[in-house]
């Protein structure tokens, strides 16, 4: 690229993986796993792919409405692209561990 690299901001890996980082991948992917589940539940354990896009789409729109708020509010708090993609790799695990556990619920109860 031809820009200056006074303009390209700096990355450092401290600052991907930070204990605040940790912190909003653990709750997004508990948040996601017990919304999942609470979905699936209440649908009657049929549907556990809509369960899983709902609870999706409800955490990425709660991350990121958080994180634009932060941005726009001015509170001692600012916007971090970090920690929004942090909610969604979170998400993601809790994608994994809700489909895991589903699995072997549903192994448990045919044997």
């Amino acid at each position: 690229s031809v820009t200056p690299p006074e303009v390209i901001p700096s990355f450092s890996w401290d600052q991907v993986m930070s204990l605040d980082k940790l912190a909003h991948f653990v709750f997004y992917c508990i948040l996601f796993f017990f919304y999942a589940f609470l979905i699936f539940e209440w649908k009657g354990r049929s549907e556990k792919r809509k369960a899983m896009i709902i609870a999706g789409l409800y955490c990425v729109t709660l991350g990121g409405c958080l994180e634009v708020l932060q941005l726009v509010m001015h509170q001692g708090r600012s916007f971090d692209f970090l920690d929004l993609i942090a909610n969604i790799i979170g998400a993601l695990g809790g994608a994994l561990v809700f489909s895991l556990s589903i699995k072997f619920y549903n192994h448990g109860i045919q044997h």
